[in-house]
């Protein structure tokens, strides 16, 4: 079936409703009382399903595609079908594969232990790093010697507080900088 013969059947079908519209009418006539036992008899025989619950919500249905909007919803819907099946096929593709992977449990371990590798060696630095900060405040809290210029002068010469006045310093210098901006 091409997608300019999709039109044709939706006007088929519509004309199909236009029939069974007439329906309602009959049925609304019953309701006030102008119609009498004998077609209420053939309407009933009519009635395929046989309840009036079924009946009203497929009238619902055909009053709803009756409608002008929906009509010209349903035809672009019906000329965009073989995109939109298309697309499901690839949505369904995608589907399949993260589930696959969501339930492989080797994967989430193979995962789990490259992850684990990768944060080791920053858990040591972050713990080296709180020891060596809880053992200088330990050692600070139990000194009682004063600090004064001389030993300013001194701690100036260790590698590690050069360091870190460079650091401080370029920080420093780079921050001026992007304020500047």
């Amino acid at each position: 079936m091409t997608s300019q013969s999709y039109p044709n059947n939706v006007s088929a079908y519509i004309n199909q409703v236009n029939l069974k519209s007439s329906t309602r009418g009959t049925r609304n006539r019953l309701r006030k009382g102008d119609i009498g036992m004998s077609e209420t008899k053939q309407n009933a025989s009519g009635n395929q399903n046989g309840t009036s619950e079924s009946a009203d919500e497929q009238l619902n249905i055909l009053d709803q595609l009756l409608k002008p909007e929906n009509q010209e919803s349903l035809t672009i819907l019906v000329n965009n079908l073989p995109k939109l099946t298309e697309m499901v096929i690839s949505l369904t593709k995608c589907y399949d594969f993260f589930q696959s992977v969501a339930t492989d449990e080797v994967l989430i371990n193979d995962f789990k232990g490259g992850f684990q590798e990768f944060l080791k060696p920053i858990g040591h630095k972050v713990k080296d790093l709180a020891s060596s900060a809880i053992e200088a405040k330990d050692i600070a809290d139990q000194s009682h010697e004063t600090v004064n210029i001389f030993a300013l002068l001194r701690l100036l010469q260790n590698p590690q507080i050069q360091t870190l006045l460079r650091f401080t310093q370029t920080f420093a210098k780079i921050s001026a900088e992007k304020t500047s901006e």
